[in-house]
């Protein structure tokens, strides 16, 4: 997901800046985190406050490149980043992640909003079948029988 995607502009007599996303961390995802970079101190785990992404390159992590913890509705959620775009990974399928909008005006004011979004798989599945075969359109319970012995349930 990138922020220009969701960039509907500003309403009010303030330039806008820039706007950014952050997702919340799913622990269940932290090999991927790190494999992405996102481990600061190459320690393999992600820590709020310690890891982040170096998105302007200067070789150091300010502050809005950091994880963080925020609390919300008295629960700690750990937010990746403020970032151009906001990853999302397999191992978050099926679950909900928080997904955070901010934005910034030339004069420094900065606001935000968030939407919890369940994280689908919405891909067709592929078939590659181990011979070359021709299947006529009168066959459909010969493919349905291919396909269940595949993978079980893949052709409802």
């Amino acid at each position: 997901m990138n922020a220009k995607d969701v960039d509907e502009g500003s309403w009010d007599n303030c330039a806008m800046d820039r706007i950014k996303l952050r997702r919340s961390y799913n622990a269940d995802c932290q090999a991927d985190f790190v494999a992405k970079g996102y481990d600061w101190d190459k320690n393999n785990k992600i820590e709020a406050g310690k890891d982040g992404w170096d998105e302007n390159g200067d070789g150091t992590l300010q502050d809005h490149e950091k994880f963080v913890s925020v609390t919300r509705n008295g629960v700690a959620t750990i937010m990746t980043p403020w970032l151009d775009y906001a990853e999302f990974f397999c191992c978050d399928l099926g679950n909900k992640v928080v997904v955070e909008l901010g934005g910034w005006d030339k004069s420094g004011n900065f606001s935000y909003c968030w939407s919890e979004q369940l994280i689908e798989d919405k891909v067709l599945p592929t078939y590659i079948l181990p011979w070359a075969v021709t299947i006529k359109c009168t066959d459909r319970a010969w493919v349905e029988g291919l396909l269940t012995a595949a993978g079980k349930g893949l052709w409802m």
